[in-house]
């Protein structure tokens, strides 16, 4: 091999990439080539466009096909095997087992991969910028008998001059994004960052209404000496009354992810044997990189300390982390600024260096002439939570780029910070609570909590009518973050919990919901997710949920689940039209549509929550949710199994996977939607149809689709005259229903209108083992019938109730069993 053709092979990475146009292709790479010709054709159809004639198909974990045709001289095929045994590429790994069984198979049993469609991908920046655009590259990797997935690149220019269509439009410049800076922190960028903190500090009043001068943390990292670290207790820094300055009392909070269990093993912690030590000094070499660029960082801001979870919690400490844990609405709401380092997807990553693999590819007009160069980047995998469109603009990119949007405790962090500034692989960003600034932008963009699909964003107040909804808006984001911890999903929310609290007076938060709006949020629904393995949807009732009962949660709460969403309710009552322009696909595969929805009326006869009797402290149902019941007295009827039909798979292409999801009839007419919390559609001629026998359809809630302008009986609105029946005493709920005498014949005629053209909601509830203990049930899913066929709210309580139909259905003897009072473990 000639020495040209071994630099080749050489990994390639940042501004070390060869910028010759002369580089080395294999015949198969040759097609992947951006030409003037190419942008043309994006430009004149979709902004997509599908390259032709690129397949290859290799192996992991070491894909020896890539590293022959690198040996050739493939300066391509090196790049793509770098990138996909690079440790960006293995964070991705570890954190989406999806892609594990493809790039990292057991060496005894190779995975085949077919390297078999690439595509470029113009994005504009967002709705009214069409000018500019993110350029995307993209490689599908088709795994046999697995997944497939998608690694993402980023074009760039490292001129940042180049002119695109040289021949077809000379006088009006096409141009790249310019190639980022591998400093993330050069002088300009801290220009940049000090200008919209002092801007922000001087215009935004809103920004201030959370953060409490007088409160510091129990501990915090004194960095105002050059060469020395070590811890302070707040207490001290309040007492010693240095007001010497503007910046006595200011600290930074950072927000990052620890990584995997093996980085996580190696982060730097306080514990209870080297608290002392560390209030002395934390030597910086033991830190891990992350750490040391936040402290960096925090000195270049001019902010004296910071605030960091592993070093200024006690590690192991469960008294003193279950108090700071409890503590993160006043530690991140009172931070003066938020260190989000978005590119960082470990501790020991640090994020004041962008070195992600790159390659510099020659760039030829329509005659073939070589104009230029252009830089290709690796930015991230293709996820399934991401799968939606983004827009183009560097703050979206930077963030679906990293680990941080997806981490668990990251969500409540952002949300509760006032300020963040946020370190991203194309660019620095400045959010505060009126707007958003990203570097090299002149201009601000608002913020607004429609963003919450994305990122998670709380404003300082919220007006009543709108804390259902927002609630539900943080529920659907929040529950399809990750977490190295599952338990951890309930402390990771409890500060944003105790926030939101703050905006709703005397309302109780009970197991992740809203005592005042339980009729509604107890039917969330949450789909299978890429992480599932399809095998544990088997049955009915989880074999795992009476122990996850006793020590984690209960059944009807959905912090136990992932993926969870509301948007169900709204779409069964009002279905989207293929021309409704008012949704986005965003919106759709978040669950967070943001258009009105008048809210659903509560049919219960009573709902009572309960906190286990050790529980009398009002802090400790925020973080600690074991034992909790609710008591709910209602309409009640065993499943119809012997009146069903054979049940439906809903074939639905805006559902990602809707293998929970069903549809019954009885004699060919619509009975109910049914979503199950654990039973794959695909297991149901080898389920035990006993299980059914002994199901519970209890009614909760009803909703009309007729008039979306005018209240609902039961809504915000209508029951504003009926406030004091909403609370009876702590714990304690009794909402609106129609009158117990509907129940009976009697008063059924004057209420036939009202209720025709109401569907019914409710829960599946399964008896506790053997039913040993009375009236005692497990959640295992929700349920959904719309007013057609032989379903809708009126079948409900006139039909199965009255038994005027369908006598089979129910016998007489369960008729007072309808009204019996269930617990909910």
């Amino acid at each position: 091999m000639d020495p040209a053709a071994s630099r080749c092979c050489l990994p390639l990475r940042g501004p070390r990439a060869p910028t010759s146009p002369d580089v080395r292709l294999c015949e198969n790479c040759q097609h992947l080539l951006l030409t003037e010709q190419k942008i043309m054709e994006m430009g004149s159809t979709t902004g997509v466009l599908e390259v032709q004639g690129y397949e290859l198909t290799d192996s992991g974990p070491d894909f020896p096909k890539l590293e022959e045709s690198a040996r050739n001289g493939c300066t391509f095929c090196s790049f793509l095997r770098t990138v996909l045994l690079s440790p960006e590429v293995e964070y991705d790994v570890d954190e989406f087992p999806r892609i594990q069984g493809a790039y990292r198979p057991p060496q005894e049993s190779p995975s085949q991969l077919i390297f078999q469609r690439a595509q470029f991908h113009m994005i504009p920046y967002d709705d009214l910028d069409e000018e500019r655009f993110w350029l995307q590259f993209e490689i599908w990797i088709f795994h046999v008998d697995t997944n497939d997935t998608c690694l993402i690149f980023t074009v760039e220019d490292p001129s940042g001059d180049m002119n695109l269509l040289p021949t077809f439009s000379p006088e009006r410049p096409l141009k790249l994004r310019a190639v980022p800076p591998r400093d993330v922190l050069q002088a300009t960028t801290k220009a940049f960052l000090r200008q919209a903190i002092e801007r922000c500090d001087v215009n935004h009043e809103e920004c201030k209404l959370n953060r409490n001068a007088s409160f510091l943390p129990t501990r915090l990292i004194d960095v105002r000496e050059e060469n020395v670290v070590r811890l302070v207790a707040g207490s001290t820094i309040i007492s010693s009354g240095d007001d010497s300055s503007s910046s006595a009392r200011k600290y930074a909070a950072l927000s990052y992810c620890w990584g995997p269990k093996s980085h996580a093993e190696y982060q730097l912690k306080t514990t209870v044997d080297n608290l002392d030590a560390h209030f002395t000094e934390i030597p910086m070499d033991t830190m891990p990189p992350v750490l040391q660029d936040a402290i960096y960082t925090t000195r270049e801001l001019g902010v004296p300390f910071l605030w960091v979870d592993s070093l200024c919690i006690i590690q192991g400490d469960k008294q003193d982390w279950d108090r700071e844990a409890g503590a993160m609405h006043k530690v991140y709401g009172s931070a003066y600024i938020t260190i989000c380092p978005t590119q960082s997807k470990s501790c020991k990553s640090g994020f004041l260096r962008r070195d992600p693999p790159s390659i510099s590819l020659p760039y030829r007009s329509s005659s073939g002439k070589p104009v230029g160069t252009y830089n290709i980047r690796y930015h991230r995998s293709w996820i399934w939570k991401m799968y939606f469109e983004v827009l183009g603009h560097p703050f979206s990119q930077d963030l679906i780029s990293g680990s941080w949007i997806r981490r668990g405790w990251t969500f409540q962090e952002a949300a509760l910070s006032s300020r963040m500034v946020l370190f991203g692989a194309a660019a620095a960003h400045f959010q505060c609570q009126r707007s958003r600034v990203t570097e090299g932008e002149s201009f601000e963009t608002p913020v607004e909590i429609s963003e919450l699909s994305l990122f998670p964003l709380l404003p300082n107040t919220l007006a009543e009518d709108n804390l259902d909804s927002a609630w539900k808006h943080i529920v659907s984001s929040y529950s399809q973050r990750n977490f190295t911890q599952s338990k951890d999903a309930i402390a990771a929310l409890a500060g944003l919990a105790r926030r939101f609290h703050s905006f709703q007076g005397t309302d109780e938060y009970c197991s992740g919901m809203w005592l005042s709006h339980l009729h509604e949020q107890l039917l969330w629904r949450s789909a299978m997710y890429e992480n599932s393995p399809w095998a544990s949807f088997t049955q009915l009732l989880d074999p795992q949920m009476p122990e996850q009962v006793r020590v984690f949660a209960p059944s009807w709460s959905w912090i136990h689940r992932r993926n969870v969403e509301y948007q169900y309710l709204k779409d069964s009552l009002f279905p989207r039209r293929p021309d409704d322009s008012s949704s986005n696909s965003q919106e759709e595969h978040s669950g967070t549509s943001t258009a009105a929805f008048p809210g659903l009326t509560g049919e219960t006869l009573g709902l009572v929550w309960r906190l286990p009797d050790n529980d009398n402290t009002a802090a400790g149902h925020f973080i600690q949710w074991r034992g909790q019941e609710l008591e709910i007295t209602g309409l009640t009827v065993r499943f119809p199994l012997a009146n069903v039909d054979r049940p439906m798979d809903i074939d639905n292409s805006d559902e990602v996977n809707t293998n929970l999801f069903w549809k019954w009839t009885i004699s060919n007419q619509y009975f109910c939607h049914t979503n199950w919390d654990f039973l794959n559609f695909d297991y149901w001629d080898t389920t035990d149809k006993g299980d059914f026998q002994r199901l519970r359809m209890l009614l909760l809630s009803s909703g009309s689709g007729e008039r979306p302008d005018a209240p609902t009986p039961g809504s915000a609105a209508a029951d504003n005259n009926n406030s004091e029946a909403m609370g009876v005493g702590a714990g304690t709920l009794i909402l609106p229903t129609h009158p117990p005498a509907e129940i009976s014949s009697g008063g059924e005629e004057s209420q036939k209108a009202e209720q025709n053209d109401r569907a019914a909601f409710g829960l599946f509830l399964f008896p506790t083992a053997g039913e040993s203990e009375d009236g005692k049930f497990y959640r295992v899913g929700t349920w959904y019938s719309l007013p057609e066929g032989k379903g809708g709210l009126a079948n409900f309580k006139r039909v199965f109730l009255n038994l005027r139909f369908y006598k089979a259905v129910m016998p007489d003897a369960e008729i007072e069993e309808a009204k019996k009072t269930l617990r909910c473990l």
